[in-house]
């Protein structure tokens, strides 16, 4: 166990120094470029003045042709290269898709014609009163069993909706993370090319003017 005040051992710190400064790679290398373009600049290195703005832009330009290349492998359904989808898009004569300008669709339904229930006239009052006894008696049973199938139905468009909108919110929080990581996985990497094309140019510049 170790206390927040206590040193890491000395092989630890040095892995982690280590990984700090690969992992900044890009950006030492940015720096060291913007270094030598300022000797170059004032006159401290001459040597190959004339080859340094080519290799500058060379190696940016080949930088970022892998960067795009690679980008595309960062998300899993466009693994393939945008470049050759687009190639296998070329439009041909050759009809392969159908198309339908109108159609009619005509459809029947069976209607459930329920008897409706009826009672004697000259029946006695008693009879009378035991049939609507009997049809209240229904009709709370049949109210009953609506009243219950609501609350079925209710509390599964309830859970549903609970489910879709957990999904909703894992699907944003996937995307937020894919989006992030398409975006910062490979920022380095065009830092770097873009001062070595920038440091080029204006070594271009003021090389060739003087």
């Amino acid at each position: 166990m170790s206390l927040p005040n206590d040193k890491l051992p000395v092989k630890v710190y040095i892995n982690r120094i280590f990984d700090w400064f690969i992992n900044g790679i890009y950006y030492f290398l940015s720096l060291f470029v913007i270094i030598i373009t300022i000797l170059y600049l004032l006159g401290v290195i001459k040597i190959f003045s004339n080859y340094i703005p080519n290799i500058f832009s060379i190696i940016g330009l080949i930088i970022l042709f892998f960067v795009f290349v690679f980008d595309t492998k960062i998300i899993p359904e466009k693994k393939t290269n945008p470049f050759l989808v687009w190639l296998k898009k070329i439009p041909k004569r050759k009809i392969n898709d159908i198309f339908v300008e109108s159609c009619n669709i005509e459809f029947s339904a069976d209607i459930k014609v329920y008897p409706i229930v009826e009672h004697n006239e000259n029946a006695s009052l008693e009879s009378k009163v035991n049939f609507l006894l009997r049809q209240f008696k229904d009709l709370s049973r049949t109210q009953n069993d609506l009243l219950q199938k609501y609350d079925s139905i209710n509390s599964v468009i309830y859970s549903i909706k609970n489910e879709i909108e957990g999904k909703i919110e894992y699907i944003n929080s996937n995307n937020i993370n894919l989006f992030s990581n398409f975006i910062f996985s490979s920022y380095d990497k065009h830092i770097f090319a873009f001062i070595l094309n920038f440091c080029a140019l204006i070594l271009q510049i003021i090389l060739k003017n003087n």
